[in-house]
Formats: structure tokens, sequence, C-alpha cells
């Protein structure tokens, strides 16, 4: 079965709506906000008025909540890396990964996948400094907690495996064969 081709206005509509979901919240004035004013007039246009909030609030709400989705997403798959640094710190980390690497995956669990190695890449290499509670943190514990978590991440969530459990008649075979690493298990 093939579908017809969708409407113009629609494939614009989704590319503007998309547009605005992905960029990232901003984080200038202590906490994560929408900037609204950025919001391109025709999709505001689209968006349903009510007296009590206004249209870019309105999508300003959506807007903050596929962010914060993400964040709580990644914060549960990188539990360690999110207490070790705080949760502030961590989601503007967070934001910086998901702006350079926006979810692909029909999979929402596969949101943090790269993350240890973004981590490992973008970071300077000097300690980060944290807010005045927590000081500072050598940037490579900070890679190794996340490399941690991403291993924990994969091991748990990697599909059950039957162990080979040799038969007397495969002996003949076993100096032939190859081992494989489970996909439960990480070295």
């Amino acid at each position: 079965m093939t579908w017809p081709a969708s409407p113009a206005w629609l494939l614009e509509l989704q590319a503007t709506f998309g547009d605005v979901l992905r960029t990232p919240l901003s984080s200038a004035t202590g906490t994560f906000c929408a900037d609204t004013a950025a919001y391109p007039a025709a999709l505001l246009a689209r968006v349903t008025s009510r007296a009590e909030i206004s249209q870019a609030e309105r999508l300003a709400v959506y807007h903050r909540q596929y962010w914060f989705r993400l964040f709580t997403l990644l914060q549960g798959a990188f539990p360690l890396t999110a207490n070790l640094i705080g949760l502030w710190r961590f989601n503007q980390l967070a934001g910086r990964f998901l702006s350079a690497r926006p979810p692909r995956s029909w999979d929402i669990d596969q949101v943090g996948v790269g993350f240890a190695d973004f981590l490992s890449d973008e970071l300077p290499d000097t300690d980060l400094e944290l807010d005045p509670a927590r000081g500072s943190l050598p940037r490579l514990a900070l890679v190794e907690a996340a490399r941690i978590d991403a291993a924990y991440h994969d091991v748990f969530g990697a599909p059950a495996v039957t162990p080979y459990v040799p038969a007397f008649d495969d002996a003949a075979q076993l100096l032939q064969g190859t081992l494989r690493l489970s996909p439960r298990s990480r070295c």
C-alpha cells in the first residue's frame, strides 16, 4: 500500500514545529526557559488561543515538556553521572548533547546512546567547576562515571540470551568454534 503525499502545509507545519521543539531551552536566567520571542509568527498563528494564556506560552509549555522529558530520561539512564555533578549542571550538558545529537530512534530508551562518548570528546581537559557546595570535579571522573552508567544501561537493557550448554556430541567442534561475548556483559 502506498500512502498519499502529505499536503505542503502539513509538511511545513511539521518542519517548523520540529525546529521549535529541537531548539534548546535557555539556562541564562538560572532556570530552563523557552525563548518565546523566537517562535515563528506563522506557527503561532496556528496555535489555538485562549484569553488566559498566549499562543506563545501555550507552545512554550509543550516545548519545555519535550526538553524536560529528555532531561528526565537521561537522568534515569545516567544516575551516577547526574548525582555526581548535580541535576542543574547535568541538564546543561544533556542539552548540549541533545542539540548536537538529537534523538533519531523510535525507541526513546536510546536517547542516551553516545552520551558518554560526547562527554569524553566535548569536555575541556580541565576540572569541571560545579556549584560552590560541590567544588570541582576532575574531567576523567565524570567521563568514567558516564561510561559506568552507559555500561550498566546496556547490560541490563540487553535482550536475554540462552547460555550455550554443549552436549557430548559437540566436543569435536569445540576446538574450531569461536566464543562471543554476551550482550549482557561488559569488560
